[in-house]
């Protein structure tokens, strides 16, 4: 006669026995199914206890033929506070990006550089008010995906969203270490390639041990690229003071073309919402950490702008492959190259490892929303970690590095970027009116009753800016957004 236990275990007689298991009140057991085939009434004439010595294997987070779990399945840790966020931040934004594009906007705005700086500050500023208001809303990781679905109500569409995403990750990943290699290889010798496939490794371990682990490492290689710039601005301090008061511009225009390249070099604070189930209090910390990074950065661009100008010529400038080692040069000798190279080093390190980081959670945040393999919402118990993401994207990258183009292959990250700002602009714009109910610890200001205007002007600058970048480099991110939208219809969708 079955009993109430084996009678819900269902039509399935072999699980009858890891059911009864599950359900005893006494005695809490592993997470497992047992693939001997057990009667109830051995069950009932032995004892449940022989259920556990049969042969078992793990259930991934025991959700699969429908076994109840024993016990939560382990969560990303809750390691960052303010300081380790805002770090992260500065960190992604500061980056390689400023240390190649000064000189070019140099020889276009001139003496307007500094005011070019801070207005691409504000243009980033725009998209930022926009990530803190609903990273606030949907603090998880695979931010953009969240906010683009809730947004928009398509999977689809989100999912289109995280594959740009992914793609410019791995794109850029593979740039940056082959920038290091090249840089590593003038001073040591070392063949860049493999240089930057043990880089890409290397920080993979990092990321994977731990987001504690990750955040210190930034903490340090951020105070060294920021002391990279603040090494120029004391330089340019040599130059006397009336250099850092600044000129009024006499070609708006070109300060305007400026701002345009100089955004690419804020690039990097949206990644701060990707580890938002990282953060402690997040609903408080995320738009602190994430506006005050666009602040301190801003703040640093713009000084380093002033001393640049004082340095040297901008028509030097913007002939110079590597501008702010040519600044240094100017007053330090030869020694200041070589210490600028060296800081470019830690620099593409830190973005490197930053972008590893950022991505690994947002394939397991899209994975966790049963777009992508059950398998990639693996976490490590021990570190804590998604090992199975941050496995994948090193493997990805490291595919990348025999196509890499440090210019063409580079630029498809900011195309993927600006593609998701503007979903993620427009996706703040719907909510605001499909889901005001739910609760905005922070709300981007200026709006005309609930039309949030900074989202509409942030959505129309980074579309803008797309169509700013080079043809090449449009039409090969425009083929690996169709790719993404025919995986986004073929690809299967399974429950979460």
């Amino acid at each position: 006669m079955p009993t109430a236990s084996t009678r819900n275990a269902g039509p399935y007689p072999f699980l009858r026995c890891a059911h009864s298991v599950r359900n005893r009140p006494t005695r809490s057991t592993p997470n497992i199914l047992l693939i001997f085939p057990i009667t109830a009434s051995w069950v009932q004439h032995f004892g449940t206890d022989i259920a556990l010595f049969q042969t078992v294997f793990y259930l991934h987070q025991g959700t699969q033929m429908g076994l109840p779990e024993a016990g939560p399945p382990p969560r990303l840790g809750r390691e960052i506070g303010l300081l380790g966020l805002t770090a992260y931040g500065v960190g992604a934004i500061l980056g390689a990006g400023i240390y190649a594009l000064i000189g070019t906007a140099a020889g276009i705005a001139e003496e307007g550089l500094w005011l070019a700086c801070l207005l691409s500050a504000l243009i980033a500023l725009l998209t930022g008010f926009s990530y803190a208001e609903l990273a606030t809303m949907y603090p998880r990781a695979g931010a953009e995906y969240h906010f683009v679905r809730h947004g928009f109500g398509s999977p689809r569409l989100a999912f289109l969203a995280g594959w740009m995403l992914i793609a410019g990750a791995t794109a850029a990943v593979a740039t940056l270490a082959l920038a290091f290699g090249g840089y590593f290889e003038q001073i040591t010798g070392v063949p860049s390639g493999f240089s930057a496939f043990i880089l890409i490794g290397l920080l993979s371990a990092i990321n994977f041990v731990g987001i504690r682990q990750s955040t210190l490492v930034n903490i340090v290689l951020t105070f060294i690229e920021g002391g990279g710039l603040v090494l120029i601005v004391i330089l340019g301090l040599t130059r006397g003071i009336e250099a850092f008061i600044p000129g009024i511009p006499e070609q708006p225009g070109a300060v305007a073309s400026a701002a345009a390249l100089l955004f690419f070099s804020y690039m990097g604070f949206e990644q701060i919402a990707n580890v938002a189930e990282e953060s402690k209090h997040p609903e408080r910390v995320l738009p602190l950490a994430l506006l005050g990074a666009i602040a301190i950065s801003a703040v640093l661009y713009v000084m380093v702008s002033l001393a640049v100008i004082a340095l040297a010529s901008p028509e030097k400038l913007a002939a110079s492959p590597a501008p702010l080692a040519l600044a240094a040069t100017t007053v330090l000798g030869p020694i200041g190259s070589t210490i600028m190279s060296v800081i470019a080093l830690f620099a593409i390190t830190n973005t490197v490892l930053l972008v590893l980081v950022a991505s690994s959670r947002l394939v397991y945040g899209i994975a966790r929303e049963g777009t992508l393999p059950r398998a990639l919402t693996d976490i490590n118990p021990s570190t804590r970690t998604p090992g199975a993401a941050v496995a994948l994207l090193m493997l990805v990258s490291w595919i990348f590095l025999p196509l890499g183009s440090v210019r063409v292959v580079g630029s498809l990250s900011s195309f993927s970027a600006l593609f998701v700002f503007t979903l993620v602009n427009l996706a703040l714009v719907r909510l605001r009116y499909t889901r005001p109910e739910v609760e905005r610890p922070f709300r981007s200001p200026i709006s005309i009753g609930r039309f949030p205007i900074l989202a509409l002007l942030g959505a129309l600058t980074a579309a803008v800016a797309s169509l700013l970048l080079d043809s090449n480099v449009i039409l090969i991110g425009t083929a690996i957004l169709l790719v993404g939208l025919i995986a986004a219809f073929v690809l299967p969708t399974r429950p979460k």
